[in-house]
């Protein structure tokens, strides 16, 4: 019965407003964002010192700097990563972006539209994948419920601030565990971003085979017969006349596709006579298939006889 409530409540924490007032909220939430999406990106470029002398002190000062470097460059690629990689992308919440980062990477390193070509790869999905990916969503759902929940309590019991006991902490816990079950929402996603590019890394080919596509050889043919397919799935127009598709039936003819035939290597020439077709010691068979005749090494077979010295001539 909650289920719609709850996927108003995710899309209102991604960041999906609608309106006059909200529009403008929105606006200086997405100004933040880029800004800080800009300022953590030059921070991941800043580069190591290299130069410098070989004195013990510059030595210790230039690896301390790196050091902090090294920390810096990892701190904004995580920062980094929860972003869409075009800022025209980039949504009012923290939430809508790391979800929209994996709606535009998951399949468009492949060519493949994320959010065209996710209901046609569900159904190919593997039961361990589904299962945790259904998980995540369950703990997205359940996490942007609470943070309704426990805001609705935080704006009823604010009054209770100005009591001067400890009731005034309890609109404070309840903020709180707003915030918690935020940042849970958060991090169930990031899980739910890697799972989406698991899946379309390990179950493409499998939708391409039921869509009767033929499979790719290579990235580059890949790339752009996916390009081809997303233009087409976009839309609803019928099939181009001119469209050079080509369909596999994979239970008539599993093909994967069409290959560049081989050219047949050319024939050996004849030999003019029995001793060209013969090896040297060092080659393999010869032209015949058969072991060359190679002088067997010393101790094998009868002794050879050295031959006899002449006379020696008398007088000498």
């Amino acid at each position: 019965m909650i289920q719609p409530f709850q996927m108003s409540a995710v899309q209102a924490l991604e960041g999906y407003w609608t309106g006059r007032g909200r529009g403008r909220i929105a606006a200086m939430a997405i100004e933040r964002h880029v800004r800080r999406n800009a300022y953590h990106r030059s921070r991941a470029e800043i580069p190591d010192v290299v130069e410098g002398t070989f004195a013990l002190t510059d030595v210790a000062s230039r690896s301390r700097r790196n050091h902090r470097v090294g920390r810096m460059r990892k701190r904004a690629n995580e920062v980094l990563d929860g972003y869409p990689p075009d800022p025209r992308l980039i949504l009012p919440t923290s939430l809508g972006n790391v979800l929209r980062r994996a709606e535009c990477t998951a399949g468009e390193r492949y060519g493949l539209d994320t959010v065209v070509f996710y209901p046609r790869l569900y159904p190919h999905l593997s039961e361990r994948l589904s299962t945790e990916m259904g998980a995540q969503l369950n703990v997205i759902d359940s996490s942007a419920t609470f943070v309704f929940v426990f805001g609705a309590q935080t704006v009823l019991t604010s009054p209770l601030i100005a009591r001067p006991d400890w009731w005034r902490l309890v609109p404070v816990g309840f903020a709180v565990a707003a915030y918690v079950a935020y940042r849970g929402a958060c991090l169930a996603a990031t899980r739910q971003a890697v799972l989406l590019l698991t899946a379309f890394d390990l179950h493409r080919f499998d939708m391409l085979r039921t869509l009767r596509r033929r499979l790719p050889l290579d990235g580059a043919t890949e790339l752009g017969d996916n390009k081809e397919l997303s233009e087409f799935m976009r839309g609803y127009e019928p099939v181009p006349q001119d469209a050079a598709w080509r369909y596999v039936h994979w239970d008539v003819e599993p093909v994967v596709a069409e290959e560049t035939p081989i050219a047949p290597e050319p024939e050996a020439e004849p030999m003019d006579s029995p001793e060209q077709t013969r090896p040297g010691p060092s080659r393999g068979l010869s032209a015949g298939g058969h072991a060359p005749d190679v002088p067997p090494p010393p101790g094998d077979g009868p002794p050879e006889v050295a031959p006899a010295l002449p006379p020696p001539e008398e007088g000498r």
